[in-house]
Parts: structure tokens; sequence; C-alpha cells
């Protein structure tokens, strides 16, 4: 005992020299070496127990592997937690770092592989996302090409159901490997990251993001125009219409030079002709959009098709064609059906309850929104049910249903809050300023509609605040008649009975 206190002594000399390394490092060096290798190796999974450390030393027995980790959780950098064990962050990185180590690098990958394996077997118990990520984790660990690869898809399937932490939790995963991921995954990791940061409306994140990516000369040309395009949707969704259309085009001139990669000119299309029809340049947004759709046909891409139907449908429902609309919206759902795609027929739904509440066929466009509101509700989409509520308060209106179409309104509002869509919450506002117009509540009204107005002018709508105010300001004089219908009524009386004081005093 004496002569290990006396090399602990020595080690923690070196540790305040500075000529040892880490806290750490003197822990590992106090141990014996067989065990220091196996806690290096607990190092490379987030938690371990005996099953995991029989898969990274296969030889090792079951009562050997129990002990053994009855042995780590005596340590101060070892954490226990459901049955799990775990190394503390700090102990856990500096030493997953040393595995990335070119030296260390062989016996890295033949430990993932087994880890890989393991959670493979493991599918036939446990087929939650958790394995899924996991799994992914050790890929990168034992193929570092295809681990990336897993990863994008996993992340893609996330983003399409809107599991934004999903997301969050396998891009942390992949930045375990950021000293080895080399520039192409690195770019690639960026971009993933800026899509999520798009998502969850971080836009200014998303806008470096994106920027750094389309600046960047060792970043391949296809990376580049989707970062581009990716950057037309932060611009359009803060309503920058111009600056979405400039990039839009710019994509597409770089896809010029894209020929044999899996970039689509028809996806960049469809955006752009989105761009175009919600600046208000319809009949050139027409164009786009059918071009987008024809060329999406011929390739046969039911997804982009489904995309293009959809944005048409919207166009049409714009210029109050509702008819026109429909069709196309129910194309859409079409090609989601075949594709299998739940979650994205639930704009369409949406839409097609649009449609019907602007022909007043108020039943069927309270049944499309409320399917929506359940598929979005599922997805865990937060944007997605604050639209379709706002859109219930009009058909909840249209029933004189005014305290439950508050309610709903309210929920909308407080849901684009969460999300920091500040443009939405103020149109969400002014609805709840007419809800209580409609229900003679004045005052409720008004404060609904400054709520609105000093929203509007803080996501830099300065025109549309002063419209609110201008109509919260009026809400007094529309009691009855408004003034310009009294003046209209009474100026010809006053002229008639002047007319008949003259001729009275004529006679």
């Amino acid at each position: 005992m004496s002569e290990l206190l006396q090399e602990f002594g020595r080690l923690l000399e070196g540790l305040t020299s500075g000529t040892v390394g880490s806290s750490t490092a003197v822990l590992l060096q106090l141990l014996e070496p067989e065990k220091a290798e196996h806690l290096r190796l607990c190092a490379i999974p987030h938690e371990f127990g005996p099953k995991i450390l029989q898969v990274l030393v296969p030889a090792m027995s079951t009562e050997q592997a129990e002990a053994r980790c009855h042995e780590f959780a005596e340590l101060s950098i070892v954490s226990s937690v459901n049955d799990e064990l775990s190394l503390h962050s700090t102990a856990r990185t500096e030493i997953f770092g040393q595995w990335l180590n070119p030296d260390n690098r062989a016996a890295f990958t033949e430990a993932s592989k087994r880890l890989v394996g393991y959670y493979d077997d493991l599918s036939i118990q446990l087929a939650g996302e958790w394995r899924l990520h996991r799994r992914m984790f050790h890929l990168l660990g034992a193929d570092l090409s295809r681990g990336f690869s897993d990863f994008e898809q996993l992340c893609r399937t996330a983003r399409r159901e809107s599991r934004w932490s999903a997301c969050a939790n396998l891009i942390s995963l992949v930045h375990e490997y950021d000293l080895i991921l080399g520039p192409e995954m690195t770019a690639g990791l960026s971009y993933h990251e800026g899509k999520l940061a798009s998502d969850l409306r971080d836009f200014e994140r998303a806008e470096h993001l994106f920027g750094a990516l389309i600046a960047d000369p060792t970043a391949s040309g296809e990376l580049r125009a989707k970062a581009l395009v990716r950057q037309g949707f932060v611009f359009g969704a803060r309503r920058e219409f111009d600056r979405a259309i400039e990039s839009y085009q710019a994509a597409l001139r770089l896809s010029e030079l894209l020929v044999g990669t899996s970039f689509k000119e028809y996806d960049v299309l469809t955006s752009l002709g989105e761009a175009f029809r919600d600046s208000g340049e319809l009949q050139r947004a027409e164009q786009l959009l059918q071009q987008s759709l024809t060329s999406a046909e011929a390739a046969g891409d039911l997804s982009a098709m489904a995309n293009a139907d959809n944005a048409l449908g919207a166009l049409y429902l714009r210029r109050r064609e509702g008819a026109t609309a429909a069709i196309y919206f129910e194309s859409s759902l079409v090609c989601l059906e075949r594709l299998g795609d739940r979650f994205r027929s639930a704009q369409v739904y949406n839409n097609l309850g649009m449609v019907h509440a602007e022909i007043g066929e108020w039943d069927k466009a309270a049944y499309y929104f409320q399917q929506s509101l359940d598929i979005k509700r599922q997805a865990g989409d937060t944007r997605g049910q604050a639209m379709t509520l706002l859109n219930q308060v009009r058909v909840l209106r249209r029933r004189n249903d005014f305290a439950q179409a508050v309610e709903v309104n309210r929920q909308a509002a407080a849901l684009f809050g969460e999300i920091r869509d500040t443009y939405c919450q103020a149109e969400a506002q002014r609805t709840l300023g007419r809800t209580y117009a409609a229900m003679n509540d004045l005052e409720s009204a008004r404060e609904a509609l400054e709520d609105a107005a000093s929203l509007f002018e803080r996501c830099g709508s300065g025109g549309t605040a002063d419209e609110v105010r201008e109509e919260a300001g009026e809400l007094g004089h529309k009691i009855g008649f408004p003034w310009w219908a009294w003046v209209t009524i009474i100026v010809p009386l006053v002229v008639i009975l002047l007319f008949i004081l003259v001729l009275i005093f004529e006679d």
C-alpha cells in the first residue's frame, strides 16, 4: 500500500507540473495494466455493463465481467444509472479521443465492429430508435463511410417525421468523431446542422452554416447547390422573397455543372415557383411549377410530384380557383399514399380543408383540418399544428362557437411563440383580435390587435403593423353602421330637408 501511495504522490507531482497529463491519465497509470485496458475499452460505448464488457473483451467470462464492472463502479470517474455504468463525460472524451489516434485505430476498429454486431443481434429484442443510434455510432468507428451514410439516412427519416430531438442527438453523436471526419464529411455534417437550425427556426445560425458551405471551395458542387436551396428556404421563411429567388436561381446555375449527380433541378424549380407565388408573381410561379411537375413525372419521382402538385394546389387556392386546387391536392395525396408517406400528407389535408372552407363546405373543412391535426400531433410538428389550429378557428367562428374559437386561437399563437415564428404569431394574434371583435368584446379585441402590431414590428413588417393599429382604432366605430355609412345616409337626408324648407319658404 505504501508503494502505491508513493507512486500516487509522484504522479500527482507530475500532474501539477504538467509532465504526466490529466487526472484520468493518473488513474489509468495506477491501475493494473489489464484493468486499465478494460477501462479504456469501456470508454468506446456511452454506457457499459457486463454484457458490453464481454463484447469488448470476448475472452472474458460472465463472472469475470460482473466482477470487473463491480470494481469499476467503485471508481470516482464512473457513474451508475439504471444498472448501467458510464464514465464521466470529461474522462470519456479524453480516452475516446485517444482511441481515434492512428496508433490505436486498428484495435478501436475491431472493438467497434464487435459492438455493431452486438446491436445487430439486439434488434431481435429491441427495435427502438435508441438501438439504431447506438449502432450508427459504432458503425462510424468500424467503417467511417458506411457509418456516415447510416447517419444521413437516420437523420433524413427523423426530419421527415419532424423529430428534431432525434436529429440533434444524431448530429451530436457524429461530432464525437470530429478528429477523423475529414473535409467532405465535416461539410456534410454542417449541412445537416444547418437544416436542423432552419427547422428549429434558428435562421441566423442556419444562414451562417449554409453561407459558410456556399463559400467553401473544398465543398463539392452538389453540396454547395443544396446549401443554396436551403438558404433560399431560410430567406423565404423570413419573407425575404427576393433573396430567396436569388438563392434558388444561383442553385439552378450551379446545377448545370452537376451532370451525373443526384441533384434534382425540378426540386429547385418547385421551390423557386413557391417563392414567386408567395411574392405575388402568380403567372411566373405557375409556369415554373408546371415545368417542375412535368419533369418530375418524366422521372417517375413520386416525392417530387407530390411537392409540385401541392404547390400548384396552393397557387390555385390563392387565385380562388378551388375546384382546380382540389384536383392538385388530391393528386398530391395519391403520390404520398403510394410512397407510404403519411406525415407529409398532413399538410395536404390542411390545404384541402382550406379549399372546402373557401366554398363554404364547413363540415368537410372541419374533417380535413382534424385529419391534418391528428397526424401533425403524432409527428410532433409544432408549426404544422399551429397552422392547422389557426385554420380551425375559421370553422368554429362560422359555427358561432366563439368560446372554442378563442381557445384554439390562443393555442395556435402559443405554439408559434414556442418555435419563434414571430410573423405567424402576429397573424394568430390578429385573428384573435378579430374573433373578439366578432363577439363584441372590443377591449379584448384591441388588446390582441395591439399585441399583433407589436409582433409585426418585431419581425420587420412595419406596414402591416400600421394597418393592424388602424384596425384597432376603428373598432369603436364598428358598433352598428361604420361612420362612412352614416355619412352616406345623413348627408342626402340633410340635402332633401333643406330642399323642402326652401320650397316651403318660397310658398
